[in-house]
């Protein structure tokens, strides 16, 4: 009986969503933030300051942040390379998004390396 009743208490801090072993608990909490900040980084609220995390193209750097919103020239840079408004996320989102970009698995990495490869092809072609 006690033990039954440990377990009810980890399922419960571990999130609604699996009720099986540890385990499932575990990777349910691993995943849900990621796919939180891929939202976060994917739709800013409007007039939100947003920090860019992708290689420096056209006088933006990495880090460079913007106060309520994306400016003109990096709205352009990503109607040319899509990835690049993966890599422009929330602020308040910053911190979960570095710890992605440190993960060569996560989405944000992804899209770091299609824009890197993009903006080489872009370098290769104009010159």
């Amino acid at each position: 009986k006690k033990g039954k009743r440990k377990k009810k208490g980890k399922r419960k801090k571990k999130g609604k969503r699996n009720a099986g072993s540890g385990n499932e608990g575990t990777e349910t909490k691993a995943v849900t933030p990621e796919k939180e900040t891929k939202k976060q980084a994917t739709r800013p609220e409007k007039n939100e300051s947003v920090i860019y995390l992708g290689p420096s193209i056209n006088g933006i750097t990495n880090g460079t942040v913007f106060i309520g919103g994306k400016s003109a020239v990096l709205k352009g840079m990503i109607e040319q390379i899509p990835a690049l408004n993966g890599l422009t996320v929330p602020l308040s989102g910053l911190v979960e998004a570095k710890k992605q970009l440190a993960n060569p698995e996560s989405a944000l990495s992804t899209y770091y390396r299609i824009a890197m490869g993009k903006i080489e092809e872009m370098k290769k072609g104009g010159k």
